[in-house]
């Protein structure tokens, strides 16, 4: 009996932020913002709510990172449900010279970053450095849903 308090209030707090994440979405848009800025903030405020209240106890974090893996795979099965890899496949030389970039630049500052600015090791600085050179999923996959609608490979 005294569990069911708890998995309610859990429950809830997952509801609430899966109707909060649609209402940012909506929100946003109308601002011209893009709504991953949101979904920062939202998580941002959550976790400020739980160092306070200790919310995000093992179950909800365990909900959360469910509903973060199936919104990945949503995403990217939309993603390729809309692609034309010919379009596609024509933007990859110009794709590959700004990945590149991304990868050095940012291996380049985690590893300077770790090294000369927090004094650590040489292996946990290249640990650092090759950590960073990994783009998030969500992030890219946000760029390419913004990105269905346009005509730069993908349908309307």
């Amino acid at each position: 009996m005294g569990t069911e308090v708890p998995h309610a209030l859990w429950v809830s707090l997952v509801g609430a932020t899966v109707v909060l994440a649609a209402l940012i979405k909506t929100l946003f848009a109308r601002m011209g913002i893009p709504a991953l800025a949101g979904y920062l903030l939202l998580g941002f405020l959550l976790r400020l709510a739980d160092l306070r209240w200790g919310l995000l106890t093992e179950p909800v974090r365990y909900a959360f990172a469910f509903l973060a893996d199936m919104g990945v795979v949503a995403l990217l099965f939309e993603v390729g449900l809309k692609s034309h890899p010919a379009a596609l496949a024509q933007k990859l030389p110009r794709a590959s010279f700004i990945w590149l970039g991304d990868i050095t630049l940012s291996a380049l500052f985690g590893y300077a970053g770790a090294y000369y600015g927090l004094r650590l090791p040489l292996i946990p600085s290249l640990v650092v450095a090759t950590a960073l050179t990994a783009t998030s999923v969500g992030v890219s996959v946000a760029a390419w849903q913004q990105a269905i609608n346009s005509p730069n490979g993908l349908d309307n």
